[in-house]
């Protein structure tokens, strides 16, 4: 796909109509409002930052539905004792329960790091059609950095992604909270 680096922002664009045309017709666009994007980013931070201060890795979510954030979530697996309670499956069930519906269709889901599988698929099947995330996860990113997975068809329809917004504020948050923990270890084995 010819993708040149979106000049106004982090992420991508397309460099020609046709490769616009192609990327539609295949069901993925990778176009968005660069503001708007930035600054519910920002507010998903401060999100993860509500991880980080209950010692969950730093994480976090909203889904927006015409302007308006109807969920916020961040990472609960250690207070939850729960490995699916992930950023985004907290938000969907907030959202959710908030339109009382489990179709998100017309809603944004901002997270701060690049979904997993499990999260990838949850927002399938809320048919969440537009997600914008963070950091690239190297380990378990569904998205773009381990698998590609919105092009193997896991959505139906169509769908709309941007990667890497304030993708250094979230991958610092996400260091820093893994370093401490490292650093904690080896004290500990010190003693």
């Amino acid at each position: 796909m010819d993708r040149v680096p979106d000049y106004e922002s982090v992420g991508w664009a397309f460099e020609s109509p046709r490769a616009h045309l192609n990327a539609l017709i295949g069901g993925v666009t990778m176009v968005r409002n660069a503001n708007r994007d930035e600054y519910f980013m920002g507010l998903a931070i401060h999100e993860a930052k509500k991880a980080l201060e209950r010692k969950e890795v730093p994480v976090g979510a909203l889904i927006v539905k015409e302007g308006e954030i109807i969920a916020r979530g961040f990472n609960g697996c250690m207070n939850y004792s729960d490995p699916t309670a992930h950023a985004e499956i907290l938000t969907i069930r907030r959202a959710c329960k908030t339109l009382n519906n489990n179709n998100l269709s017309n809603c944004t889901l901002y997270v701060t790091l690049e979904p997993c599988i499990m999260c990838l698929k949850a927002m399938s099947l809320a048919k969440i059609n537009v997600f914008v995330f963070g950091a690239y996860d190297s380990d378990m990113g569904a998205v773009e950095s381990t698998w590609n997975l919105v092009n193997e068809k896991v959505f139906n329809y169509d769908v709309v992604f941007r990667g890497g917004v304030k993708e250094k504020e979230c991958s610092e948050l996400l260091k820093d909270f893994f370093n401490k923990i490292r650093k904690e270890q080896k004290n500990e084995k010190e003693i």
